[in-house]
């Protein structure tokens, strides 16, 4: 079963200070346990969040990319209408997208990393 049935559409949106937005330019869906997560066309994105100090061994758009738009989707207020989930059940989502992504041993690092910071932004937009 494919989970993500199709390609990744973004554009450069805009700078802010030392962040770099991007826009989806088309609609982008996750097949979950859930069942269907989609991200609207227009969503905007920071790519996957890491800390600057980290991106030199992950990068913003690295292999998990596809899982954390839609983590950032299920983080932010815009989700509620679809979904509304507690932090950690995203963050499972999150995992489970990163598992079907292929993503390896760096899934759990990643996944990690969000148990302990995601709260900063857990439906602050």
């Amino acid at each position: 079963m494919e989970h993500f049935p199709e390609p990744l559409r973004v554009e450069a949106a805009h700078f802010d200070g030392e962040s770099r937005w991007w826009k989806l330019t088309h609609y982008y869906r996750y097949i979950s346990s859930v069942g269907v997560i989609t991200v609207p066309t227009g969503t905007k994105t920071d790519l996957a969040s890491i800390p600057k100090a980290f991106r030199s061994i992950f990068d913003t758009a690295g292999p998990w990319l596809g899982a954390a738009i839609i983590h950032d989707f299920l983080y932010s207020k815009s989700s509620d209408l679809h979904f509304r989930m507690s932090r950690k059940k995203c963050d499972e989502i999150f995992l489970e997208a990163m598992f079907n992504s292929g993503i390896g041993w760096e899934r759990n690092v990643i996944y990690a990393a969000v148990r302990v910071g995601g709260w900063k932004s857990f439906k602050k937009k």
